[in-house]
């Protein structure tokens, strides 16, 4: 076997100096840059998001500490909900049957005889435990959808635009 020459090679040389990350390469910066832009789109959305639904968070929260709700207290709630949301020229000439029927647009299709019942007794002097019909569960998640519909119906409140 022939075996080539080695003596006319040279040794190998070790540099003598270290490869570094600094300065970064293109690609890097685009990333940093592209995470940044990510994460401040994420807090602007995430404060207009609370902006936008601040008063159906607070009107749900009035809902769960009130113990046993009548038809006047429910209609105050969404009302003041329905303004926030539509603003008060919209919903404040709103009375009576159109009020309902409005009510009736943010309601779901199997709860609307319920909303019927909750505001027959609108205009009653003292309603009695014996004479309720539905439980207060009941009427408290007709309610909360209600709103939470009320507040998805127009994304923009009237108060901030």
């Amino acid at each position: 076997m022939n075996t080539p020459d080695l003596s006319h090679m040279n040794d190998i040389i070790v540099p003598t100096f270290q490869a570094s990350f600094w300065p970064l390469a293109l690609g890097y910066w685009l990333l940093i840059l592209l995470v940044f832009i990510l994460c401040i789109g994420f807090v602007w959305w995430f404060k207009r998001h609370r902006k936008v639904y601040q008063a159906m968070y607070e009107a749900l929260q009035e809902l769960k500490k009130i113990p046993s709700i009548d038809s006047k207290q429910a209609n105050v709630l969404l009302k003041r909900v329905a303004i926030h949301y539509h603003g008060r020229d919209t919903i404040a000439s709103l009375a009576d049957e159109k009020w309902i029927h409005q009510l009736k647009l943010w309601t779901p299709v199997k709860q609307q005889d319920q909303l019927e019942q909750l505001f027959a007794k609108r205009y009653q002097l003292h309603t009695d435990e014996t004479t309720r019909t539905q439980p207060d569960q009941e009427i408290k998640k007709m309610l909360s959808q209600i709103i939470r519909r009320c507040s998805r119906s127009k994304r923009t409140p009237h108060a901030f635009v």
